[in-house]
């Protein structure tokens, strides 16, 4: 991951995964330790932890890329120590409002997204509606600043986890101040960029001809929003 501070003190950060070839997201407001990214693609966890990280490429098990994590009685984590015990913030970037994260799930209603702070009893969650068991639906949760503004100067630690008793499958998460921005993005080798998802994580999507010519463009709905048709003229 890399970060650079623009003049109005504004810190960009940038994450690089697909063997740190291709950016892979972007985010505004956030330094590098307290935002983080994964889309599973070519088969990596960027930094998140799984005792045994299954990935699924089943085109309808994969919500953006080519790649998903399937969870089945385990847990993906991840933590964040993003205000150091002076109670500053460890890069040159404002006190955020809070914290953030948000994955893409399908399947298990008992499947859920989850940031914690160890040994404070603060947490928030989001479990998959019982509806939505069958179809891809983003979970998000936020921690405001006000629920953990008394512990600043001890220190505040925060864990992001996704986990699930029966099969699910978790795509495109997301973790990063409540005031910051990130776009991600997935690709195809030799032909390009196949989704780019907004700071809402909801994705427009992109398909190419074999020739490695844009075809279509889609919304996160897979509702055509331009299409290319390409005519030879006769010599």
């Amino acid at each position: 991951m890399n970060q650079f501070t623009q003049d109005n003190n504004l810190v960009n950060s940038f994450i690089y995964g697909i063997n740190k070839s291709l950016l892979i997201s972007e985010i505004k407001n956030a330094a590098k330790n307290e935002c983080a990214y994964t889309g599973f693609e070519n088969n990596e966890l960027n930094d998140w932890y799984s005792s045994s990280p299954i990935f699924e490429t089943t085109l309808e098990n994969v919500h953006t890329g080519d790649y998903s994590l399937k969870i089945a009685g385990q847990s993906l984590s991840r933590s964040f120590n993003v205000i150091s015990a002076a109670g500053t913030v460890y890069e040159p970037v404002p006190m955020h409002s809070g914290y953030k994260a948000s994955v893409w799930v399908k399947g298990g209603t008992d499947a859920y997204l989850k940031i914690s702070i160890p040994n404070r009893s603060i947490e928030s969650k989001s479990n998959v509606p019982p509806e939505a068991v069958n179809d891809w639906h983003l979970l998000d949760v936020e921690i405001p600043y006000g629920k953990y503004d008394q512990f600043v100067g001890s220190g505040v630690n925060m864990v992001v986890e996704i986990s699930a008793s029966s099969t699910a499958y978790f795509d495109d998460l997301r973790f990063h101040p409540m005031d910051a921005h990130m776009k991600s993005y997935t690709y195809k080798p030799l032909f390009g960029v196949t989704s780019i998802s907004d700071q809402n994580n909801k994705p427009t999507y992109y398909e190419y001809d074999p020739f490695g010519r844009l075809k279509l463009v889609k919304d996160d709905k897979m509702n055509i929003l331009k299409k290319t048709d390409y005519h030879y003229r006769p010599q």
